[in-house]
């Protein structure tokens, strides 16, 4: 299966990002091994306390910049965003539900118009009232209809086998 563009660049991204996230967890364990190796203080002097310090400093400056660049998080976006285009293109080659079946033109503007979504939906620059309608209105009203679907179906007990006695 060739997936489109958007679905490699959002897997290398994720990837990077998941390899940033662990190099600074490991940065910040070794420091922290180093930090609990210098408060035994096997050499008190000046120079053993100020390397202890820059130890201190490196591990704060690990630290505020994993708060600040939030590694994890645009690997889990990148992530989330990479399975919902490789979903979608599964569905497409499939014809399965949302895409059309009846004609490969409407497949592939089915396809287009569902990127499209994903496409806006992944975008972190939105406000956040923004994001939330988007998500009220494209996830929980879309999962709501399903469900109400699936309910309606399920209600025939013929469907099952069951006979109502």
């Amino acid at each position: 299966m060739k997936y489109p563009g958007l679905y490699n660049s959002a897997d290398m991204a994720s990837n990077e990002q998941q390899a940033t996230f662990l190099s600074l967890i490991r940065a910040e364990y070794v420091i922290l091994f180093s930090a609990s190796v210098l408060s035994l203080d096997l050499w008190p002097s000046k120079a053993y306390f100020g390397v202890y310090a820059a130890v201190f400093l490196c591990s704060m400056g690990i630290l505020i910049f994993r708060s600040v660049t939030k590694p994890e998080q645009v690997w889990y976006q990148a992530r989330a965003l990479a399975e919902s285009v490789k979903t979608l293109t599964w569905r497409f080659a499939m014809r399965a539900q949302p895409i059309d079946d009846t004609r490969a033109a409407d497949a592939r503007a089915d396809f287009r118009k569902l990127m499209e979504g994903i496409l806006d939906s992944n975008r972190r620059d939105s406000p956040l009232k923004e994001r939330k309608e988007l998500y009220l209105q494209t996830r929980i009203c879309e999962q709501r209809k399903w469900y109400e679907k699936k309910a309606r179906s399920n209600r025939d007990p013929q469907k099952f086998g069951w006979a109502l006695v």
